[in-house]
């Protein structure tokens, strides 16, 4: 699966929790492409085939690759049930200067 996203240097209504539940339980291109729909895939495979996941963010500096795993982690952290900023996702976040 390859997302191509645009960092559009704005804040779009995008990304919100209403837009998670939008993308849970949705089959890969039900939907729009989305960072959402790429962390659903992975996540139910992890739920249903006991597998572990991977996400490969890249690209240029100022991209948006700390912004895109941030919403990847936001969406596991709230279908996975805790809707605060988990341990792991602070974990995910303090690592990002440490693999740019």
């Amino acid at each position: 699966i390859v997302l191509v996203a645009i960092n559009p240097y704005t804040e779009l209504p995008i990304y919100g929790s209403n837009t998670i539940w939008t993308y849970r339980g949705k089959n890969m291109g039900d939907l729009d492409p989305h960072i959402f729909a790429v962390a659903e895939e992975a996540y139910t495979k992890m739920e249903r085939e006991k597998k572990d996941q991977s996400i490969i963010v890249s690209g240029e500096s100022g991209a948006g690759k700390t912004v895109s795993a941030k919403y990847a982690m936001r969406y596991f952290a709230t279908v996975g049930g805790s809707q605060t900023e988990t341990q792991v996702e602070k974990k995910v976040l303090a690592s990002s200067p440490i693999m740019e």
